[in-house]
């Protein structure tokens, strides 16, 4: 018996799990592994009443779209997406939740708006690079109202300022009364700074320019920040197709 995530198929339970032999129908894991099998460990019970009270569309697509269900059973993209098809009058577009968009079956050039709760992201993104950009956001419920201000230099020393700055890459941030955009690393000259920008896209793009130029400009002696800025490069550029 295995268990399925937002991200990921074939979750078994840890067999030095106590819940091993006693598989219950919904699990909370504190970390999944890989090893020979992909493996979710300190597993807790999950009941479907309390997924409904953490998150009723979580419950709604266990329910609905059947985690279960074999392949040639699941509907299609376009079957799956009317039910977020919203208009205002004028023009119709599809506005998905964002922890929502990675169980999307079908990859399409469909564009569709990312929602998060009220908030909802200020371009949209194909279906087709969410196996892509879309895997560098956050998961997050609400988008961020406030962020890390000013710029941080390398030949300041500002180090831990830098590290800190990396955490927020690609958070969802609040640039308008029902909008938000995503925050991207941008170089200007010697100083770095977190500015939002329109599309994961973009915000994709802009960092890259920014952590090559940090790495460049790193001492060797601060290996691990180096070593984050590099990994972090690598991720965007393999979801921006560089290199294919």
């Amino acid at each position: 018996f295995s268990f399925r995530s937002a991200f990921a198929d074939k979750i078994h339970i840890h067999p030095g799990s106590a819940w091993f032999r006693n598989v219950p129908e919904y699990i909370l894991a504190g970390e999944i592994v890989q090893t020979t099998k992909m493996y979710a460990r300190t597993v807790s019970p999950l009941r479907p009443e309390w997924i409904e009270r953490v998150d009723p569309m979580l419950m709604k697509a266990l329910a609905e779209k059947g985690f279960r269900q074999k392949s040639h059973d699941r509907s299609s993209s376009a079957d799956e997406l009317e039910s977020f098809r919203i208009s205002d009058g004028k023009k119709d577009r599809f506005v998905v939740p964002l922890g929502y968009a990675g169980r999307l079956k079908g990859r399409t050039d469909t564009k569709i708006y990312l929602a998060l709760g009220k908030y909802v992201s200020k371009m949209a993104i194909k279906t087709n690079r969410l196996d892509k950009e879309f895997r560098l956001i956050p998961m997050v419920k609400m988008p961020l109202q406030d962020k890390p201000r000013g710029a941080v230099s390398v030949y300041r020393k500002e180090y831990s300022e830098i590290a800190r700055y990396l955490d927020y890459l690609f958070k969802p941030f609040i640039t308008g009364r029902h909008e938000f955009s995503f925050l991207a690393l941008k170089d200007y000259g010697d100083k770095y700074s977190l500015v939002p920008m329109p599309s994961i896209g973009s915000a994709c793009k802009e960092t890259m320019f920014a952590l090559s130029s940090l790495i460049d400009a790193l001492p060797q002696k601060e290996h691990k920040l180096r070593q984050r800025a590099e990994l972090l490069l690598l991720k965007i550029e393999t979801a921006l197709d560089f290199g294919e």
